[in-house]
């Protein structure tokens, strides 16, 4: 449990759920398995923009929980996987196509934007810092392949970008900043989407089972277990594209 603890303050079980939710949607768009390349570019970019918001966290706010207070402590480990996974991520882009290349060079010009508008605290005064986070988490895991709409792809990508924002909003709710109604009515749009995907178009059932396995974690913590300790389970849950993996290996 020790190794696990040392996984979620590093953010490593949010990247692996990133992992899953792109193979899903390169699976929905492509239906092939994705590319080791686009893989190892996310995962680098992923961890580097998780990591990089931890240090910005730990100079702009109070620290209150154990994922911050591992990064300060380790302030200068990090830095230095900071400085490797630009280097990695940097030569994997350099070896891609020029879309690939376009589509990445904006995500960075928003992860940038979020960046400065966190340090000059332009959030909750012109910005939802929620709203842009899930936004830019959101893109970084479709950017490779977000010029088509085959399969209902941006339906899929709206669903998840609610997804990811009912998880942000959730624990800050339980954190004390009150968003019952505003969680009630993502968890209806959600449900009502992927519902409306089962029933209309039913060669796509498979891929709804992730989002509801991804909900339905997020719906007990929500109602049963509302606990900054569940936040572990909370990140495992976008794990759930595996199941589509196993399913055809079947």
């Amino acid at each position: 449990m020790k190794l696990y603890k040392y996984i979620h303050y590093l953010s490593l079980d949010v990247c692996f759920g990133a992992l899953c939710y792109q193979s899903f949607f390169f699976r929905l768009r492509f239906n092939s398995p994705i590319p080791i390349n686009y893989q190892i570019l996310l995962f680098c970019c992923v961890w580097m923009i998780y990591l990089i918001d931890r240090l910005i966290d730990v100079q702009l706010a109070s620290i209150n929980d154990d994922r911050h207070r591992f990064i300060l402590e380790n302030k200068k480990r990090v830095v230095v996987i900071c400085v490797v996974l630009f280097l990695i991520g940097a030569i994997c882009l350099s070896q891609s196509s020029i879309i690939f290349i376009s589509n990445g060079i904006l995500v960075v010009a928003l992860m940038v934007f979020y960046w400065l508008a966190w340090i000059k605290k332009w959030f909750n005064k012109w910005i939802s810092k929620d709203f842009s986070t899930a936004f830019i988490y959101v893109i970084g895991v479709v950017f490779p392949f977000f010029n088509s709409n085959k399969n209902l792809f941006f339906f899929f990508v709206l669903l998840f970008f609610l997804l990811v924002l009912h998880h942000l909003k959730l624990f800050l709710h339980i954190n004390g900043k009150k968003w019952n109604t505003f969680l009630k009515i993502l968890e209806a749009l959600i449900s009502l989407g992927s519902i409306f995907v089962s029933i209309f178009y039913p060669n796509l059932i498979l891929y709804c089972f992730p989002l509801w396995i991804t909900l339905g974690v997020q719906l007990i913590i929500h109602y049963f277990y509302p606990s900054e300790r569940m936040r572990v389970f909370a990140e495992m849950a976008y794990w759930s594209p595996l199941i589509i993996n196993i399913y055809e290996l079947l």
